[in-house]
């Protein structure tokens, strides 16, 4: 949106390559196979993101989504998602699902109150905690599972040609921007002009004004130079780290059948992602969202592999969003407009959702370009 506006453009990443909790991954170089590392689908009801898409002109990138089985595996055994349910237990508590409010509640209090202490314990709890890659008790329950509109001429959900990367890709295919990969930004300081950006080996880049889109830790400690009760502020935010485990393989060396989500309890993986609901003839590919940076055999295992398979392995830092988190955000964004020229994106307003990063840059795309 900045970069549309005329403004030119210096965006500076420190890894390889854009997007942070999208990447796409393709491990055959003769072929159009991809899976997802990161974040994995597009909704009908991500709207601006698919504003975006169609001023891009990528509608005829868009692949629709198969349905497929859920799956729920519990010590290394696999179910299906209904042999998880207790119905006695729902039939006792849904009734009462009016007399409670999502904004007050974490998402554990919320949804037993709703399914009952079983089904959340043996189906909700694990699921939510999928959805998010880290334990979702805590989690303000308002923050989750979102109702939006949704635009009836595209597919429920769907994927786009060469990954969700080529959709960021795209984004930044201006001439007016200039993109530095595997590029460290070592500090920033503020004068009465503007902002200076230091780079790894003493380089320094100049601009009048200043956009961070980081994990809350990282844009915390850049920020203590120019506001060190934001820095503070942002240093607060509990966050977990998330190992993701990319797994591709023939079609023929894949033993356990098509299926498009696998949610697990007692496992050292949250969840499993299958691109099955992409079908490809030739290739599959499953990636794990693992607890920690191990766990590696248990993933595989769970696909009944014959013969290797093509890994891929990435890891992120993501908020964990609690109770209190509006009063948290409304105080970073008080101090973050104190800052003159200056602009705070991420994960950590209003969800982790790529619907939520995207309506965030929005807004403050169009708070800069006033």
């Amino acid at each position: 949106y900045a970069a549309k506006s005329g403004k030119e453009i210096a965006l500076i990443e420190k890894n390889d390559y854009l997007g942070g909790c999208i990447k796409s991954f393709k491990p055959y170089a003769d072929s159009d196979f991809f899976t997802e590392l990161g974040a994995h689908t597009i909704y009908s009801s991500y709207a601006t993101m698919i504003e975006a898409l169609k001023e891009m002109n990528m509608e005829s990138s868009i692949l629709p989504q198969t349905k497929a089985k859920y799956l729920f595996v519990e010590n290394s055994k696999i179910s299906s998602i209904y042999s998880r349910l207790h119905p006695l237990d729902l039939l006792t508590h849904v009734f009462k699902a009016s007399k409670y409010v999502k904004n007050k509640m974490t998402v554990k209090d919320y949804y037993s109150a709703i399914v009952g202490k079983k089904n959340y314990d043996d189906l909700v709890g694990p699921m939510t905690s999928a959805v998010i890659c880290q334990t979702s008790d805590n989690v303000a329950a308002d923050l989750l599972l979102k109702k939006r509109p949704k635009d009836k001429s595209l597919p429920r959900s769907f994927s786009i040609a060469g990954g969700l990367s080529t959709y960021i890709n795209n984004a930044v295919a201006k001439k007016n921007v200039e993109v530095r990969l595997s590029t460290t930004v070592t500090g920033i300081t503020k004068d009465s002009d503007g902002y200076t950006v230091s780079l790894y080996k003493d380089e320094v880049l100049r601009g009048k004004q200043l956009v961070i889109a980081t994990d809350a830790l990282t844009a915390g400690k850049l920020l203590n130079p120019i506001s060190q009760k934001l820095s503070e502020l942002l240093s607060q935010l509990p966050h977990h780290p998330s190992y993701a485990l990319g797994l591709s393989a023939e079609v023929s060396k894949i033993g356990v059948p098509p299926f498009s989500y696998m949610i697990a309890k007692n496992m050292p993986f949250r969840s499993g992602v299958s691109r099955d609901v992409v079908p490809h003839n030739k290739y599959r590919g499953v990636t794990f969202h693992l607890k920690e940076n191990a766990g590696h055999d248990v993933a595989k295992s769970m696909l009944s592999l014959s013969g290797d398979a093509v890994e891929a392995r990435e890891s992120y830092i993501l908020p964990e969003l609690r109770l209190g988190h509006h009063e948290w955000k409304a105080e970073v964004e008080k101090l973050a407009t104190e800052i003159p020229n200056f602009h705070l994106l991420g994960n950590f307003f209003e969800g982790l959702s790529m619907e939520d990063c995207a309506i965030r840059a929005k807004e403050e795309a169009l708070r800069a370009t006033r």
